[in-house]
């Protein structure tokens, strides 16, 4: 290269467009040095408020989701915004309550007056919108259970809703959330952790081997290693929650007692001036459902005297067939004819057409009881022996009998 360059010297070619370059010194190539790649400058806070505003110009909120795909960390963003505005709302309590100790034990938070004046007048919700697109389906579902209750004028949809299956399993569902959402408040465990704990005890139930320590503790060290998910989860589900809550939702249901429904059966006869409840009654079909199965359960527990066999599967004891048959329950169902014809009516027959149990029946039973229970069932087969030899049943009053689910 330095030869060709003094024979362009020599020859007054300077400045051609045949110039051969000269190497840097020390290079050893004719390549030019790389320039250092120029810093990307960090984005500050104002920066991430003006990207929150032009998400609200295109969106009309400023629900920005934690993994909006557009701008993820963005979504990031606004849920750090929310935990900040948490502690220095903790943070100020404290203070003016003159507990400087507890204000201080509190981790430090870049949150101030003035940020949170500036996110209030873009509109920013400090709290998961109640109403919005965070969880779509979750929302849709909501709408769902809102209708029922104008309709029914609750939110107890049963199990066995016909007019929508996928309603009555997303209010299942919701139940069973809460009671994890409480056993985690007990324990302090997180999500991951126990569903691990949740699943190795249902491996233990069935006898089945456990994965080794290591394998199976790696899901819940992972969740600790990512508390911000974790933190977003147990947020979104507190607050799903409390919109429940708001709307007079019952995480508890509260099951009719037997004695709940005993009371029911005397009001409905009082009505009707009888015991039979039709299965398919429209004003209370649970009701119905439970007069067909004490029918159901009588039957079983004299097919296992008959047998000589004693068994669980009847719910129907001494005590309750006592108080049933005090009222005029009836235990079985004839069909009756006219004129010889097809079936046309349904008739009930009541237990008095067959003499009723000798109190000597209830003589195991009571001698176990407690003294109000032994009343209780005294008191009904005495009802019970006068209703047939009389012919009639007296009125009865509601039994001090204790309660049996």
């Amino acid at each position: 290269a330095l030869l060709a360059s003094a024979a362009s010297l020599q020859s007054g070619s300077v400045g051609s467009g045949d110039d051969v370059p000269m190497p840097e010194l020390g290079t050893g190539t004719g390549r030019a040095p790389q320039q250092p790649a120029p810093k990307r400058r960090r984005m500050t806070w104002m920066d991430r408020l003006e990207q929150l505003k032009d998400f609200k110009a295109q969106n009309g909120h400023c629900n920005v989701k934690i993994r909006y795909k557009a701008n993820p960390t963005l979504g990031k963003w606004c849920n750090n915004m929310r935990e900040q505005y948490k502690i220095f709302c903790k943070k100020t309590k404290l203070e003016q309550e003159g507990d400087d100790a507890g204000a201080k034990r509190l981790p430090k938070c870049p949150m101030t007056a003035e940020r949170i004046r500036l996110l209030e007048e873009v509109g920013f919700e400090w709290t998961t919108n109640r109403e919005g697109g965070f969880d779509d389906a979750w929302n849709r579902r909501l709408a769902e259970l809102k209708l029922y209750q104008q309709a029914n004028g609750n939110c107890d949809v049963p199990h066995s809703h016909k007019e929508n299956p996928q309603l009555a399993e997303w209010v299942h569902r919701q139940r069973c959330t809460y009671v994890s959402m409480q056993e985690r408040e007990k324990t302090g465990e997180t999500i991951a952790e126990q569903r691990l704990r949740v699943h190795l005890d249902g491996l233990a139930k069935k006898g089945k081997e456990a994965p080794p320590p290591p394998a199976a503790a790696a899901a819940a060290a992972a969740s600790r290693n990512d508390l911000a998910k974790e933190k977003v989860a147990e947020e979104t589900i507190r607050n799903r929650m409390d919109i429940l809550e708001e709307i007079g939702f019952q995480f508890q249901v509260k099951r009719n007692t037997w004695m709940e429904r005993l009371q029911q059966l005397k009001e409905y006869k009082a009505e009707h001036g009888d015991c039979n409840v039709p299965i398919t009654y429209v004003t209370n079909s649970s009701f119905g459902r439970w007069v067909h199965t004490q029918r159901h359960q009588e039957k079983l527990r004299r097919e296992q005297r008959n047998d000589g066999k004693k068994s669980s599967k009847s719910a129907m004891t001494d005590e309750r067939f006592a108080l049933l048959d005090a009222i005029g329950f009836s235990w079985e169902v004839r069909s009756t004819t006219k004129g010889g014809g097809a079936s046309s009516s349904m008739g009930f027959t009541a237990s008095t057409d067959v003499p009723p149990p000798p109190p000597a029946e209830y003589a195991e039973y009571i001698g176990n009881a407690t003294t109000a229970e032994h009343e209780a069932v005294a008191a009904a087969a005495a009802a019970a022996a006068a209703a047939a030899e009389g012919g009639h049943l007296p009125e009865q009053e509601e039994l001090p009998v204790a309660e049996q689910v």
